[in-house]
């Protein structure tokens, strides 16, 4: 994610919740625009990509264009789903994962694939040698 320090970021407090937006942003929305949301606790370890869907098991992830006004939503909304739901049912439920975590998740997936790959080759030259005239 970024560092507490991170001289691109400018980094503003909301409802206990850390926004931190890059500097090149646009006030529009904008599929470019980076904003991060974290929880204050877990700045800045654990953060939320607003815009980003990750909910894809294969293929590029894809971005939303977004901006300042989202970042707040999405803090309002998980605020009165808190209040709605109790603070200890909902408590973690979202962690958001760092960046090493979603590496390695990653690198796990495409080596589970390449291996699926590796055995229907193989099943698949098997199957051909006792055809052969």
């Amino acid at each position: 994610m970024i560092l507490k320090n991170d001289p691109e970021y400018v980094r503003e407090e909301y409802k206990g919740w850390i926004i931190a937006s890059h500097k090149n942003n646009k006030m529009e929305k904008d599929v470019t625009n980076i904003i991060i949301v974290y929880d204050k606790e877990d700045f800045p370890e654990h953060g939320f990509l607003i815009g980003l869907d990750d909910t894809k098991m294969s293929g590029p992830r894809k971005m939303y264009p977004v901006n300042r006004e989202d970042a707040i939503s999405y803090i309002d909304w998980y605020a009165t789903l808190k209040e709605t739901k109790g603070q200890k049912n909902i408590e973690r439920t979202s962690v958001p994962q760092t960046m090493k975590e979603i590496t390695v998740k990653i690198l796990a997936e495409a080596e589970a694939k390449r291996k699926e790959n590796e055995v229907s080759q193989a099943q698949s030259i098997s199957g051909k040698k006792g055809r052969r005239i």
